[in-house]
């Protein structure tokens, strides 16, 4: 079964929304992060973004459907997040380096 549209869309949308300003977004991350204790790294912010999108996608299927995703659905979603956290990372390495 491939991903269902609304998890992929909202995965999307999240990530655009961080491309369209990503210094302001990375600085939140960053202040977030350190304010419960840790020193992030680019690294640990991907991870974090990375955390809650999959989170984002799973509430959808058990809201939606009352069930965790399949192995099938979570590859393809590992591959739409191995995808767009690339381009987050290509934008926020010239933020993050300044």
């Amino acid at each position: 079964m491939p991903l269902d549209d609304e998890a992929r869309l909202a995965v999307e949308k999240i990530v655009d929304a961080l491309l369209k300003n990503p210094k302001e977004y990375l600085e939140r991350f960053l202040s977030g992060l350190r304010g419960v204790g840790i020193q992030p790294s680019l690294e640990t912010v991907l991870a974090f973004i990375t955390g809650m999108l999959c989170g984002t996608s799973g509430g959808i299927y058990v809201q939606k459907y009352g069930r965790s995703m399949t192995k099938d659905e979570l590859n393809e979603l590992i591959d739409l997040l191995e995808r767009r956290a690339w381009e987050l990372r290509q934008e926020f390495v010239k933020v993050f380096y300044r």
